[in-house]
């Protein structure tokens, strides 16, 4: 089965890894893989494209975008996962880090629910700000910037 993602390039550069392109696609064997990777994996699946999950109101979902072309017949395109070196093992890396954000944000929404039920609340706003200031605070406590920042993208 072929899955295609995207690869920093400057991630490969800095390692020493001659990477011409920044969509590669990569031929595995689903048989090959343990269960909890083709789990990952199929989460995370639209055709061949291996794309970031993110969490929304819905809950978790794949992530997606308005296509800038519009001369296209798709009105979104899916934001691919980014791995730092174009091989399977680049894209487990990619994908297990992208599932740690996803849990990470989960417990953090989790935690501001359970906060605002017990303070009384049921308040949309006060959950942003919640999750707002939980992110913050733990930027901060990483030695980050002061605000969070959304997922990197590749430039075209």
């Amino acid at each position: 089965m072929k899955l295609r993602f995207e690869v920093d390039q400057a991630a490969c550069f800095r390692k020493g890894i001659d990477c011409p392109k920044s969509v590669i696609t990569i031929e595995v064997n689903p048989a090959d893989l343990t269960q909890p990777q083709r789990d990952l994996i199929a989460d995370r699946l639209s055709g061949i494209d291996v794309l970031q999950l993110w969490n929304s109101d819905k809950g978790t979902e794949k992530m997606f975008e308005f296509n800038p072309d519009n001369q296209s017949p798709f009105p979104k395109v899916g934001v691919k996962i980014i791995a730092d070196a174009p091989t399977f093992e680049g894209l487990m890396a990619a994908i297990e880090s992208n599932q740690a954000e996803v849990l990470e944000r989960q417990t953090r929404h989790r935690s501001c629910a359970i906060a605002s039920a017990i303070a009384g609340f049921d308040n949309d706003a006060l959950m942003k700000e919640c999750n707002e200031k939980q992110g913050e605070k733990e930027v901060l406590e990483k030695g980050g910037e002061s605000s969070v920042k959304p997922p990197r993208r590749n430039k075209k």
